[in-house]
């Protein structure tokens, strides 16, 4: 297979000797007056609001996710139990993604943001009790992997909510870039926390702490912009 695909790659998949370098397209077309200027969407609230409402609850789920099975054996529950429990992420990530999907047409996306990416606070209090049970770490890790399953569909259904869609990607892969910080930085942050504490205690207390404050930004964010092409929402530029 590779000696027939590498012949048509290389004589049918050339670059123009004229265009530019992609990084340089993509450069010249981000600061392009023919473009959304960057300081039209950095004078936009939701903007903000949307990216670091993201930033915070990624931050929280992704630290949530990557320490769950040692935060089990913290909590006295062997390797292989708690391996076991963490499995249910998984499984409810799927549905997340599923149910978060179908609601998204039906009602106020943040309002769906709020219920869905709030639930992560109930698994925290969960983990932080001193009876912790094979059954509630099951719930509590039912409740994170929901949440998580919802968060990228409801980041892209909100941003093509709230901005103009003749922008999208701009729009979407900046408010992605908070997400890709959080969700990048927490894991370590969270195990930084344990050792520093001596248990997970503290790391969990921030997590909810969190995702309290991310998940109730989406009720700021008001109705849907108006829906023509080539609009952008000047109505909600506004200097910080």
């Amino acid at each position: 297979f590779a000696r027939l695909s590498l012949p048509l790659w290389r004589f049918c998949l050339r670059e123009h000797p004229a265009s530019p370098h992609p990084v340089q397209q993509s450069l010249r077309l981000w600061y392009s007056g023919d473009s959304l200027p960057i300081l039209t969407m950095l004078r936009q609230r939701r903007f903000w609001t949307i990216g670091i409402a993201f930033f915070l609850i990624a931050a929280a789920i992704s630290g949530l996710i990557t320490n769950f099975v040692p935060l089990l054996i913290e909590r006295n529950f062997g390797v292989t139990t708690a391996a076991s429990i963490a499995s249910a992420i998984g499984t409810s990530v799927i549905a997340g993604r599923l149910v978060t999907g179908y609601l998204l047409d039906k009602f106020w996306a943040p309002g769906i943001a709020f219920a869905f990416l709030s639930a992560p606070i109930v698994a925290c209090l969960v983990l932080l009790s001193e009876t912790l049970s094979a059954p509630l770490a099951i719930g509590a890790a039912g409740l994170i992997g929901f949440a998580a399953g919802a968060e990228l569909d409801l980041m892209s259904y909100l941003v093509g909510r709230y901005f103009s869609l003749d922008h999208y990607g701009k729009y979407y892969g900046s408010i992605f870039a908070f997400f890709a910080l959080g969700s990048g930085f927490a894991p370590a942050g969270f195990a930084a926390l344990q050792e520093t504490s001596g248990s997970f205690g503290i790391a969990l207390s921030a997590a909810a702490a969190m995702i309290l404050v991310g998940s109730s930004m989406m009720l700021t964010l008001g109705p849907y912009r108006r829906s023509e092409r080539n609009e952008v929402d000047t109505t909600d530029e506004r200097s910080l």
